[in-house]
Formats: structure tokens, sequence, C-alpha cells
């Protein structure tokens, strides 16, 4: 978990590349170079602005527009490429205790963990391994990628500017979305779910 991860140098964020990619991490000496694993699962949260209230409604952002960009630019392109799922918090809403007793409750944890649990299941009955380690020569229509939803993707892809390896990680998560829902085949909603989790655009 890193806390604050645009207030780390870029290089050192940028050295998550590698262990991010493929799951080990080299470490390069004069007397030689040894490969370790480092397969794990990185939480990263950062403000949107070096001030923390660019978008609220409660504040004002004290940050230039420049300054706003320089600080977001401390995640590289291909370090964004190798974060899945991106998740914007909304601003908190001020309730009263009659609005906040009538709002829908969450699911408990239990329903959740046993979704997960037999999704996690479908991915090792299908293909022996998990949706995140899926290569994109895997992605066919014995994985639930039929033909017409690859062209789909492609399509998308181009649309959003996605490079490869982001364009392959969208359908790594298009296929989990599908496992949470207990589909054997991803469909359209499945990619467009997955989409809405890729990096947003520098301010």
């Amino acid at each position: 978990m890193l806390d604050e991860t645009l207030q780390f140098r870029a290089d050192a964020l940028d050295a998550l590349r590698e262990p991010l990619e493929s799951g080990s991490v080299t470490i390069a000496r004069v007397e030689g170079a040894l490969s370790l694993p480092a397969r794990f699962t990185l939480l990263a949260a950062f403000n949107p602005c070096p001030c923390g209230w660019r978008g609220s409604h409660g504040r004002a952002c004290t940050c230039e527009d420049a300054a706003a960009r320089r600080y977001m630019a401390r995640l590289s392109g291909p370090l964004r490429d190798r974060i899945d799922l991106w998740v914007t918090m909304a601003e908190p809403e001020r309730r009263t205790a009659g609005s906040a007793s009538r709002s829908r409750h969450p699911e408990a944890s239990p329903v959740v963990a046993a979704r997960v649990a037999a999704a996690w299941r479908r991915q090792l009955d299908r293909q022996g391994r998990a949706n995140a380690e899926l290569p994109a020569p895997q992605f066919d229509e014995r994985h639930g990628f039929a033909a017409p939803l690859l062209e789909l993707l492609t399509r998308r892809a181009r649309r959003f500017g996605l490079s490869p390896r982001r364009m392959h990680r969208t359908a790594r998560v298009a296929r989990t979305v599908a496992d949470l829902e207990g589909e054997s085949t991803v469909n359209a909603l499945h990619l467009d779910e997955a989409l809405r989790y890729r990096a947003a655009a520098l301010p």
C-alpha cells in the first residue's frame, strides 16, 4: 500500500514497473545479477493535486494548472499502463441522520468473499492460472473471447488511444468482471466496465 503515492520520487515509482509486469525483480551489481520473485498487489492512493482540493465543491483548489500537471506526471505512462484499476473517490456528501439511514447498505463481506472465491475457482478450472497471468495469445473463444468481442476491443482501443499493454490488461479485467458475474463468455458490458477503470488523462 502506497499512501500519498505522488510524494515519492518519479524514479522510485518507475522502479515498480518491472515487478508489476513480470512478477520478479532483478538486482544488478558488479559481481552479477540476481532475480527474485516479487509478485504483489499494489494499492496506490493519491490526491488529485498538490493541495488536495482540485474538484472539491467545498473548498477552492490553490494549485496552478501547470503544478497540477507536473504532480500527476510523476506517474509515467508506462507505469499507468501497468495499473489495472483506477477508481476515483467522490467527495463525501453531508447527510442528515434520516437520509443516511435510508441509504442502500453495501453487500456483506461474506457475500462478496464467496463471489470472489467462486470467480477464482472459475479461472483455475478454465486455464489453471489467474486472469492477470493470461497471455495475449490466449484471448480466444476457449477463454471466453469471441471474435466480435475482440474486434470491439480493438475499436475501443483505437478510440481511447490505448497502448497494446493497456488493451491486454483491459481484456484481463473484462474476463474477471465476467467471472465475478458467473459468465463463461466476455461480452460488451464486461468490456465497457473494464474500460471505465482505465487511467484518467492528466489534468
